[in-house]
Parts: structure tokens; C-alpha cells; sequence
């Protein structure tokens, strides 16, 4: 089939009024240059500051998030499964192995053969008492089960952003209120090691998106 965008969740209108936190997945997809957008299941409840990765096949896993008014939210401990070609969705949380969490960044491991996604950061309570977590968390889709590792990030933040190399893991920015916070660091998975980084003219940023684009294979 045609390559396919997937758009899970969110918030719309007055996001502090109750009911507009959205449970639809999203499809959008291209027939020549015409986009066309349809709802292809519906999420448990709704949700928003979700962690998403795809497997590189067939299924996204969708971690934590909120749900509820912004400013009155409710931290989610779900490990939702989603079928990419039917918008079926599995909740495979284990019995209290994701703490409930919002604002987690997230990578999918393609290195490893039986499939890891990493977790990092993240918070629970609302916007005016935020309690942050340093915890890398990693998630074993042959098992379902979660795991928190023994490295951790070096300081709690919530809000990063995340990308894979291939082999390492870069989690950029972040906040721990009330700064937006200026932070490079890489996780290792092979070497169990978490490394903060130097970079220069690097702006505190939180809630940020990022990329990686691999040309010279120099990162």
C-alpha cells in the first residue's frame, strides 16, 4: 500500500475544559498529490505527551501520556499496540511496570534483534507541581515487559527530545521547571553508559522536535 502517516491523540479547543483531550488514530494517506485523512481506530481514552515508536514493521507501541484538562491532567501507565495495517489496539501494560508518566522522549532500537524501545525522562502531577523522573526505561516487545535500567540520565527532565543513530541514543533539551534546559547527552545501550556532551551555541529548549540524518556516519 501506499506509505501511510499515523497521528495518535492529542488536544483540541480549550485544552484546560474537560473532554478535549482526542482518543482517534489518525491515517493519512497519499494517492498522487492528493492527501486524504481518515480515522482508523480510536486510542483506550484520550491522550496526549504520549511516547510513539514504530517497530520498523508493523506495529507502533505508544507509552504513558496524559489524559484530562492540561491544567488537572492524569498521568497514563498504558503500553498500547498498534496494528499499523488495521488500527487495532492492544493495551499490553503489565501490572504496574510503567510508572504513570507523561512527557517521556522515546527511540526504537533497530540494532537488536529482539526489538527494544528506550524511554527517558518524563513527569507526573500537573503544571503546577511537576515531579520529574532521570529514569531510562527499556521495553522488551517479545516480552511486554519494562525495565528500568541501571543508568539513568544525568539530571530529571521532562520534555526532550530523542533520536537513534543505529547504535546510540541522543536526548536533546528538556525542562525542570521553571527552565528550559540546555542538555546533550548520549546513552550507550551496548556499554551501559550515559555520557553528557559538550556543544556549542546549543539553546535551552524544551518540547522541541529533532531528527537524525545519517550521511557521514561522524555522530
Amino acid at each position: 500500500g501506499n506509505d501511510t502517516l499515523f497521528y495518535f491523540g492529542g488536544l483540541t479547543g480549550e485544552s484546560n475544559e474537560a473532554g478535549n483531550d482526542r482518543d482517534e488514530i489518525w491515517r493519512i494517506q497519499a494517492t498522487g498529490d492528493v492527501f486524504q485523512t481518515s480515522v482508523m481506530g480510536k486510542l483506550p481514552e484520550g491522550g496526549y505527551n504520549i511516547a510513539p515508536v514504530w517497530d520498523g514493521s508493523g506495529l507502533v507501541y505508544i507509552f504513558g501520556g496524559a489524559s484530562g484538562p492540561l491544567y488537572n491532567q492524569t498521568a497514563l501507565n498504558s503500553v498500547l499496540e498498534i496494528s499499523v495495517h488495521t488500527g487495532d489496539v492492544r493495551d499490553i501494560s503489565k501490572s504496574k511496570q510503567l510508572p504513570p508518566r507523561l512527557g517521556m522522549s522515546a527511540v526504537w532500537s533497530d540494532s537488536d534483534s529482539d526489538g527494544f524501545a528506550y524511554l527517558f525522562g518524563g513527569h507526573v502531577g500537573n503544571l503546577s507541581q511537576m515531579i520529574y523522573s532521570r529514569e531510562i526505561l527499556r521495553f522488551e516487545s517479545s516480552t511486554g515487559e519494562i525495565k528500568t535500567l541501571n543508568v539513568s540520565l544525568p539530571s530529571t527532565v521532562t520534555f526532550t527530545c530523542a533520536v537513534w543513530t543505529g547504535t546510540d541514543a541522543y536526548i536533546i533539551g528538556g525542562f525542570r521547571g521553571p527552565e528550559s534546559l540546555v542538555s546533550f547527552t548520549r546513552f550507550r545501550p551496548a556499554l551501559g553508559l550515559v555520557e553528557l556532551l559538550e556543544v556549542r551555541d546549543l539553546p535551552a529548549l524544551f518540547a522541541a522536535g529533532c531528527v537524525y540524518v545519517k550521511l557521514l556516519n561522524r555522530i
